[in-house]
């Protein structure tokens, strides 16, 4: 079986859903998947009926998370997601909305993370959703530098404050990711 020609065989409803997931770079919950396709309450369970099929055609893999037994995570074999990428490339509108969600749940995640109440979990599930912050900031830094490239010559080399704290923050990501319990103190 060729890509191709599973993705012939998808309904339209299945084509959105695994186009909405190729961002994805690492595993993801299905709330994620929920909140991208737009469904609400009211759409949720047609959303998981559509994640329940791609699983069902080995589009979509499902794995548990160590010491978070009711966090699984969907993931989609790399070459799966390459070739969805390839002739699908993501446009700036789904990108936006993969880093507004991802930065969203890390602002909701650390909050509850400087608690006491939950906080272990909290960090763990902050750890998850790193990847996803990591590229909401590199997409920040590109579209930063895509401005900056628009200016004038002479205001070029000028970084703004944004940008740069942007650039640092992203520089700062695989000690944050190596010392998690730090992580708490960054206000996202």
């Amino acid at each position: 079986m060729t890509l191709a020609w599973a993705w012939s065989l998808l309904t339209p409803p299945e084509r959105r859903v695994l186009a909405l997931c190729s961002p994805f770079a690492r595993p993801f919950n299905v709330d994620a998947v929920r909140e991208l396709a737009g469904g609400g309450d009211s759409d949720a369970s047609g959303v998981l009926d559509v994640v329940r099929s791609l699983r069902a055609r080995g589009l979509l893999r499902t794995g548990d998370v160590p010491g978070l037994p009711d966090e699984p995570r969907l993931d989609m074999h790399p070459v799966t997601r390459h070739w969805l990428l390839e002739p699908h490339p993501v446009d700036e509108e789904m990108q936006e909305r993969h880093d507004v969600r991802a930065i969203r749940v890390g602002r909701e995640l650390a909050r509850e993370a400087g608690g006491t109440t939950g906080a272990q979990d909290a960090l763990r599930r902050l750890e998850l959703e790193t990847p996803g912050l990591e590229d909401a900031l590199s997409h920040a830094i590109d579209a930063s530098e895509r401005e900056r490239a628009g200016r004038p010559k002479a205001d070029q080399a000028r970084i703004d404050g944004q940008g740069l704290a942007l650039h640092a923050l992203l520089g700062l990501t695989p000690w944050l990711e190596a010392n998690p319990p730090f992580a708490r103190f960054l206000s996202l």
